[in-house]
């Protein structure tokens, strides 16, 4: 039994490497940033990072409705309590994808 891939199976498989844009598939090419929990002498550190991943994968973190929340996502302790409270205005101002970057 042979182990080589067929012609088609080759270009299905390209097809599908440069589709996966479009399938919503990231590939893995950079880690997420480090959890943030409010210490003020961390913050730059972490804004650092995570400009760094959204210019890494720019494609998929182009409004701020993208950014936000993965942002957030990242938040731990303090931080975490500050957008329990504060996230209900992100997603309560429908201007925040017209806003330009405040950095």
């Amino acid at each position: 039994m042979s182990t080589d891939l067929s012609t088609n199976e080759r270009i299905n498989t390209h097809v599908t490497k440069l589709d996966a844009l479009f399938l919503g598939i990231k590939p893995i090419m950079l880690r997420p940033p480090f959890s943030f929990k409010g210490e003020h002498n961390d913050l730059k550190r972490f804004e650092e990072d995570c400009l760094t991943y959204f210019e890494a994968f720019t494609s998929y973190f182009t409004l701020p409705s993208q950014t936000v929340p993965f942002t957030a996502s990242h938040f731990e302790g303090p931080a975490k309590d500050w957008w329990v409270h504060k996230r209900q205005e992100f997603w309560t101002n429908s201007n925040w994808d017209n806003e330009p970057p405040q950095f």
